[in-house]
């Protein structure tokens, strides 16, 4: 059987861990804020207007000129895409890396209970 102290001290290790989980959620937290805003920014200010924009008026300039200019414009597009797709996807796994550590926050809780109730049950007398 384990020794009172053992049991406190286990607890308070439990509880720095805790803490540390905490503390990494609010940084995921605050990163996915952040990235998300830039993300908004992009689509709104860059992405969409890119996309949208009438190159029509570049056939005074010529069928070719409009061309390039309409291949130059898919090209950006498609990378922008691209890149908005890949940060979607970091979003999300940030979103799963806040929801791994609840899970262990939850698991460091019920390890607490436990030990909470050994160290109880020595007040018992047993």
């Amino acid at each position: 059987m384990r020794k009172r102290e053992d049991i406190r001290l286990e607890i308070k290790r439990i509880d720095e861990q805790v803490k540390e989980y905490y503390n990494d959620i609010l940084e995921l937290e605050e990163s996915y804020k952040i990235v998300k805003m830039d993300y908004n920014v992009i689509v709104e200010k860059v992405y969409k207007p890119e996309k949208e924009y009438d190159l029509t008026p570049l056939l005074v300039c010529g069928k070719e000129t409009y061309e390039q200019a309409e291949e130059y414009r898919n090209r950006i597009t498609v990378a922008l895409e691209k890149s908005l797709n890949d940060t979607l996807k970091f979003l999300s796994n940030v979103q799963t890396a806040i929801k791994n550590v609840q899970k262990e926050i939850e698991k460091c809780e019920n390890k607490k209970k436990a030990l909470e109730v050994e160290l109880n049950d020595f007040g018992a007398g047993r």
